[in-house]
């Protein structure tokens, strides 16, 4: 069997943290690439699903939310220190709790 070289470039924690699993598995870099290669020709694709992450309505609402925010389409409160805030945070609740 002819063999040939493929090189890729991936992020050095990314590759530091696959060879340890790999490792833990008994497997080496290449033997992995192998058994994917022959995973895409065996199953004519990709062998696994590859999706976007899909937000729930509350995180997508948190983040349009963020959006309008950044530009300045409407208003959010701003703290000069964190204890600010927890200040603001206690009095909401004395007011919550009083009602």
């Amino acid at each position: 069997m002819k063999t040939s070289s493929i090189n890729v470039k991936v992020d050095e924690k990314l590759k530091s943290n696959a060879l340890d699993v790999l490792d833990s598995l008994g497997l080496s870099l290449t033997n992995a690439i192998r058994i994917y290669l022959t995973q895409i020709v065996l199953t004519d694709g990709i062998p696994f699903e590859i999706k976007r992450h899909k937000h729930n309505e509350e995180t997508l609402s948190a983040i349009n939310e963020a959006i309008l925010i950044s530009e300045d389409k409407i208003f959010s409160k701003s703290y000069k220190s964190f204890e600010e805030a927890l200040e603001d945070l206690d009095l909401d609740e004395q007011i919550n709790t009083n009602n």
